[in-house]
């Protein structure tokens, strides 16, 4: 009985799994879709004591995966970023794209990037876009 159990939990977790967006590391031009926020950040490591940031993130409705693309070439690049499962929310680098989106906030957008494991005490997230296309996504 207890394996039955444990083979159903193991079943609908895959299949739970299998229904989440997935999207890849080092691919150029991948979009995403979601709600675009900003968040007030107090105090964030490598700042003054007294600074606050603004940061972007991309909030999802439903938790995606970012995981290891099978190209080998991209693949052996990007080796090291450990696959992401669950994420509700992906922080937006801009430096790229050189828009601030202030008139966006709190709208669903579409947007076109490259996704990368966090690496410095400035991200906030475990995954960042590298944002080369921001645009608002008519509903």
């Amino acid at each position: 009985m207890k394996k039955a159990i444990l083979s159903l939990l193991v079943l609908l977790s895959v299949i739970a799994v299998s229904d989440r967006a997935v999207y890849y590391y080092g691919i150029n031009d991948t979009v995403i879709l979601g709600k675009l926020v900003r968040e007030k950040i107090k105090n964030p490591a490598g700042y003054n004591r007294n600074a606050v940031i603004y940061p972007y993130f991309i909030v999802f409705e439903n938790p995606v995966n970012v995981v290891k693309t099978a190209d080998t070439e991209i693949r052996n690049r990007y080796e090291i970023f450990d696959p992401v499962y669950n994420v509700l929310q992906i922080q937006l680098n801009f430096d790229s794209a050189k828009t601030e989106p202030e008139q966006l906030t709190g709208k669903t957008v579409r947007v076109t990037g490259f996704l990368l494991h966090s690496n410095s005490r400035y991200h906030y997230t475990e995954i960042i876009l590298d944002v080369n296309k921001i645009e608002i996504v008519e509903e």
